[in-house]
């Protein structure tokens, strides 16, 4: 007589066992794979929230991921746990079987770099882009006048920028160089962001430079930032993206605290009229483009898109 079978024990979240998840690519696969490549590290918020914004419930979202990463389509990084917040959501880019995927498909790979290289301090900077992007992509779905013409990450690659390395590499990366100083100021913003007007308004278009700052990188290195800004507006490089007039940087930084320093500290800089600051805990789908969550340099209250 044999006892009762012992349930099998969960599966791994560290070691693939694709002969315990059932898999089969499905549409919904490649749209995941698509904005994990377009995002560089995402979490399973970020792609629920982003390919599966009709779904209340996560679990579809965790099945397809969980396929994905045991079938090798992505990989799984494992961000710092922050003791008062507890066990960090994992993240996840790009796996070998992924990137052979969307090159199949004739998708352009973007830049990879393997999970174990990665630093915490960047990975959690590389998702914040990612939640603003998403927040951002949830706060066009609210209206239907204004959609997303282009995204651009920081690390995208220019094809035809193969033979130089670092930095230089990226497609947002511009050396701007300033009359009075013999070093060039670098313009390297987080992403940049294209809104376009829709119907009657296709004729109108907003150009936004990100930048998320986590309130470590001391004021001085701000107002170089911005110094670059203003030499990148007043030679016109930002017509590379779109013939528009101006453009506007924004700032999001880590608290309400650290965003007026940023207002204080770039006063009588240069090109500080071209840069709006706003703190992270403002910035949701309701109010990142309708809302005066944003300041600009004069501490008035500014909305993307209500002039």
């Amino acid at each position: 007589m044999t006892g009762p079978s012992r349930p099998s024990p969960p599966v791994s979240r560290s070691v693939r066992e694709p002969d315990r998840v059932q898999f089969a690519l499905v549409p919904r696969d490649q749209e995941i794979l698509a904005f994990v490549n377009d995002s560089r590290y995402a979490t399973t918020s970020h792609i629920r929230r982003y390919v599966f914004p009709e779904n209340r419930s996560p679990q579809s979202c965790r099945r397809r991921v969980k396929a994905l990463f045991h079938h090798g389509y992505l990989e799984r990084v494992q961000p710092l746990v922050v003791p008062e917040k507890g066990s960090s959501e994992l993240a996840y880019c790009l796996g070998w079987q992924g990137r052979e995927f969307l090159k199949g498909h004739g998708v352009a790979v973007k830049s990879f770099q393997n999970r174990q290289q990665v630093r915490q301090q960047f990975l959690q900077h590389a998702l914040d882009v990612t939640e603003f992007r998403v927040v951002c992509t949830e706060g066009l779905r609210r209206q239907q006048l204004v959609t997303l013409r282009r995204y651009v990450a920081d690390f995208e690659l220019k094809s035809r920028l193969h033979g130089l390395v670092g930095l230089q590499r990226r497609r947002l990366y511009t050396e701007v160089v300033h009359p009075c100083s013999p070093e060039p100021l670098v313009v390297f913003p987080d992403s940049m962001l294209i809104l376009q007007g829709l119907g009657e308004f296709e004729a109108h278009k907003r150009v936004l430079f990100l930048e998320i700052d986590r309130g470590t990188m001391p004021i001085r290195r701000l107002q170089d930032k911005v110094l670059g800004y203003d030499l990148y507006h007043q030679q016109g490089i930002h017509k590379k993206f779109a013939n528009v007039a101006s453009f506007t940087v924004l700032f999001q930084t880590s608290s309400e605290k650290r965003a007026r320093n940023i207002r204080r500290g770039l006063m009588g800089i240069s090109g500080t009229n071209l840069v709006w600051v706003t703190a992270v805990q403002q910035v949701t789908a309701e109010t990142i483009l309708f809302g005066d969550i944003w300041r600009d340099h004069e501490g008035k209250s500014r909305s993307i898109l209500v002039s």
